[in-house]
């Protein structure tokens, strides 16, 4: 991952259940609105949106196994964004979940090339499970 550059790595995407976001998109659009520069050109929203960003697709990455550089996340751009994520309220009143919340954070905010997807790590996983349980 350093030697890479990369800031995330994940190993499965999933689409998340719209009834536990259903504001969470206009508050991303929201806060793009507000703070453009924080977006870099050449991030990922293509994974995020099908539309340049008007709707969610629901896409995110599965937190149960990833990988993430603390200085991504401790940065100005996700700490003010998960702030004023926050201060909406979505995290209590709705349920936005990790899951959702850090796919837009690393999709917006690094470079698509800084994301890995550890495709070999699933395969392992799936090859074991078969070994143990055929």
């Amino acid at each position: 991952m350093q030697e890479g550059k990369k800031v995330y790595g994940f190993t499965i995407s999933l689409y998340e259940y719209e009834a536990t976001i259903p504001t969470l998109w206009s508050a991303v659009k929201e806060f793009i609105h507000e703070n453009p520069g924080l977006v870099p050109s050449g991030n990922a929203m293509q994974f995020l949106s099908d539309d340049r960003g008007e709707s969610y697709n629901r896409c995110h990455f599965w937190s149960n196994f990833e990988i993430g550089d603390l200085d991504f996340w401790r940065g100005e751009a996700y700490t003010k964004f998960f702030d004023f994520l926050d201060q909406k309220g979505g995290f209590y009143y709705e349920r936005w979940g990790d899951a959702p919340v850090h796919s837009i954070g690393a999709a917006l905010f690094a470079k698509k090339e800084q994301i890995h997807f550890f495709k070999e790590i699933g395969k392992v996983a799936a090859l074991s499970h078969q070994m143990l349980y055929t």
